[in-house]
């Protein structure tokens, strides 16, 4: 588009309160924010599910040393199961 001849050039200020031009300085702040959530829900699942994988594994040990300590008794233990 031209005026009298002279073709209009867009000017681009440094900073702008033009609600248009907010969206950089919060969409920033929106993925900063996010990243801040993943990272605090990555440092509390990580050591719950190593807890609770510790619990599953020292379940199971503990399950075994009991059958070992049966068996070198004697005793048999009938269950539901059938085993």
């Amino acid at each position: 588009m031209t005026r009298k001849g002279r073709r209009l050039r867009p000017r681009l200020r440094a900073h702008s309160d033009h609600p248009s031009h907010s969206y950089a300085r919060t969409g920033d702040s929106r993925h900063v924010n996010t990243a801040a959530e993943i990272v605090l829900a990555l440092l509390v699942l990580v050591p719950f599910g190593l807890v609770v994988g510790l619990f599953i594994w020292a379940a199971f040990k503990d399950g075994e040393e009991d059958r070992a300590l049966q068996a070198r008794l004697g005793i048999r233990r009938k269950t539901r199961l059938g085993r």
